[in-house]
């Protein structure tokens, strides 16, 4: 006896390789995992390469490929009776300029937050704080401000880093 096989399909899957197997657009369940896994593997069809394109699938169709391995299989549909497969080949240098636009975004965020920093110090008196802590704490306000400064200069690298 055949084990029953569940499929699902979504009403509409965008492919990105351009030869599509059953397991790229189908969810596939059955308690015979052996099964499950040739279905999955199973060659469904092959777009052209290097160009957009979208067909439209009715799921009679991938039962009747299903049927021809197991005849004596029983499917139950889950999902949609008929279905779109969109294929979009892979853009050239996508993932190099993903990088570059991260970097980038980077960059501006970096400079803007050492920017907003440098505004914000100005504003509110930085040197004249640090020259008021280091005369507090170490009684000479020339020396002690060169300290002070150097290590809020560091916490703020190390704050805007992390």
């Amino acid at each position: 006896m055949e084990p029953v096989i569940y499929i699902k399909a979504p009403q509409c899957i965008d492919i990105t390789d351009p030869s599509v197997t059953l397991g790229d657009f189908l969810t596939i369940y059955c308690t015979d995992t052996k099964i499950q896994n040739k279905l999955n593997n199973l060659s469904f069809y092959t777009f052209p390469a290097g160009q957009s394109a979208q067909i439209v699938v009715s799921v009679l169709k991938v039962m009747e490929m299903i049927l021809t391995c197991y005849p004596d299989a029983e499917i139950e549909n889950l999902g949609e009776g008929d279905f779109i497969l969109s294929y979009e080949p892979p853009e050239p240098f996508a993932k190099a300029k993903e990088m570059l636009f991260t970097f980038f975004i980077c960059l501006v965020a970096f400079f803007g937050g050492g920017y907003a920093i440098m505004a914000y110090n100005t504003d509110v008196g930085a040197r004249e704080l640090f020259t008021y802590l280091s005369m507090l704490f170490l009684g000479n306000a020339k020396s002690g401000v060169l300290y002070v400064a150097i290590t809020y200069a560091i916490g703020l690298t190390v704050g805007m880093l992390l």
